[in-house]
């Protein structure tokens, strides 16, 4: 590897402290030594301390459907060219080509972070009018398969995106997003029991969306509160959609033992982690649909890791992971009632062993060792 190689991080709409550009992947590659860690992202709401030998740049401000957000590949060009870094770890296809022209300059290795499959959440969520959203999520996936021979790895971000994606064969591997963790000792041991006759507080962490079940969440929280008047819920996380938020505030106006932290604007992942810490029970009400099917939350790691009971949906990928360690309750968030939930939650005795593989530490070694090949090429 070169001395000071440099490598930079991008994004859009991610902040450029963004958990997995940031805690994990900036993080973990300070640790290949003698290298300068770049990351261009959205402003984030809260920045983070300095820290030596990670930088960062803004990109973009404004609102994801903002016109400016066009403005944002000239900027990010612009800090490429100022930055030169021998590496380029792109989070979103929308920077592909002005990632690739920068590699035709400069000769630097370009590796694709594959955070989503972009065509399935484009083409199956209502970000936008049902008219295009066939067009532009075909757009997007032609984009990914025509710049393939122009990008050197690609880093896969869940484990079924390799039989989902044709486009990054024979040159992937996995990095999925676990548990970064940061020196806690669960508040929470094994043999874990759920107490009704106490303050009983429910967790809803990450993105606020419809189609991860949010509206079902606070639905199932009202009707268990009529039960248990213990009953409480926690809902912290950002809402990328203006009508979501608003539909959200009206939905628990009247609620005073439902809290929301954050909701028109990102909260960090550390506030994320000390509410994981103080809640009782973490719910993933996602909906079925053909954008996240195949999808693990990057929360359902981080509530195994800190030993959190959780109540999941239907759901063959995620039951494989929470099964082995009575981790979680199955519930059907459409079809099933609050009080078989009830009986299953008294009933129910969480984490009987301790969970193993939820954390980033086996992910960090990957991400060295690609890396490290990389740079040396």
């Amino acid at each position: 590897m070169s001395k000071s190689a440099k490598i930079l991080l991008a994004s859009v709409l991610k902040p450029a402290n963004e958990t997995r550009m940031y805690e994990k992947f900036a993080k973990s590659l300070l640790k290949l030594g003698e290298v300068e860690i770049h990351i261009a992202g959205f402003t984030p709401s809260k920045p983070s301390p300095p820290e030596q030998g990670i930088f960062f740049h803004t990109l973009f401000s404004a609102h994801r459907l903002h016109f400016s957000r066009f403005y944002a590949q000239v900027k990010l060009f612009r800090t490429l060219l100022k930055v030169k870094p021998q590496l380029v770890i792109l989070n979103t296809h929308e920077i592909l080509l002005v990632s690739i022209l920068y590699k035709w300059i400069s000769g630097a290795q370009l590796i694709y972070d594959v955070r989503e499959n972009y065509y399935r959440n484009i083409r199956y969520t209502p970000t936008f009018p049902p008219f295009i959203r066939t067009l532009i999520a075909s757009g997007v996936r032609l984009n990914e398969i025509l710049t393939r021979p122009f990008i050197d790895f690609y880093f896969l971000a869940e484990r079924n995106y390799e039989a989902e994606f044709s486009f990054t064969k024979n040159k992937s591997c996995v990095i999925e997003n676990k548990f970064k963790n940061p020196g806690l000792t669960p508040a929470r041991t094994l043999n874990t029991t759920i107490d009704f006759s106490k303050q009983v507080r429910f967790l809803y962490s990450g993105t606020i969306a419809e189609v991860y079940g949010i509206f079902q969440t606070i639905e199932l929280i009202k009707k268990l509160h009529q039960i248990h008047s213990t009953t409480t819920l926690t809902i912290i996380g950002f809402s990328p959609k203006k009508e979501t938020f608003t539909k959200l505030l009206s939905e628990i106006q009247d609620c005073p033992y439902i809290t929301l932290i954050g909701g028109n604007f990102p909260v960090s992942h550390a506030d994320i982690v000390e509410e994981i810490e103080h809640s009782d029970i973490g719910i993933l009400s996602y909906l079925p649909n053909k954008s996240t099917e195949n999808c693990i939350p990057t929360k359902l790691y981080e509530y195994m890791s800190l030993y959190l009971p959780m109540v999941i949906p239907p759901n063959t990928l995620w039951s494989s992971i929470t099964t082995p360690y009575n981790a979680a309750i199955t519930y059907d968030f459409i079809h099933s009632s609050p009080e078989e939930l009830l009986e299953k939650l008294k009933r129910h005795i969480f984490y009987t062993s301790s969970p193993e593989h939820t954390t980033w530490d086996s992910e960090e070694t990957k991400l060295l060792k690609i890396v490290s090949k990389r740079l040396n090429n």
